[in-house]
């Protein structure tokens, strides 16, 4: 997403001269991994639409540019338990001193899970 993005500024900078020019980025993926309850998946396209903002800043004159950051809707992707500030987000529920936090089951959770929609039915 950062290199598309990257070209599409230099493109539409050479492109335009001085009259402006208006790039809409979209992190799509973000929601296709959430709807598939990929929650590594929807974390990592999150970190490549950050980067890609980043790239955008660096970019342009912010007196002259107006930047937006939005999203059109979310997803119930939630953080549960108590793990510890140690702990790998995409993995099982585990306190810094080793401790594993189970459900009534007796087996250890996921830290991130989904609440509702396709994504909890697909975790089932």
């Amino acid at each position: 997403l950062v290199n598309m993005t990257s070209a599409a500024l230099d493109f539409l900078n050479k492109k335009s001269g001085d009259k402006g020019f208006f790039l809409m980025v979209e992190g799509g993926r973000i929601d296709h991994a959430n709807h598939y309850a990929l929650a590594t998946r929807a974390l990592t396209e999150t970190i490549a639409m950050d980067r890609a903002v980043e790239e955008i800043l660096s970019k342009v004159d912010l007196d002259e540019t107006l930047v937006i950051v939005t999203a059109d809707h979310s997803h119930t992707l939630s953080v549960g338990g108590y793990p510890g500030r140690a702990a790998n987000i995409t993995g099982v529920v585990k306190g810094d001193n080793g401790w594993v936090m189970k459900a009534d089951d007796g087996q250890p959770f996921s830290i991130l899970g989904y609440a509702n929609g396709p994504g909890f039915r697909n975790c089932r």
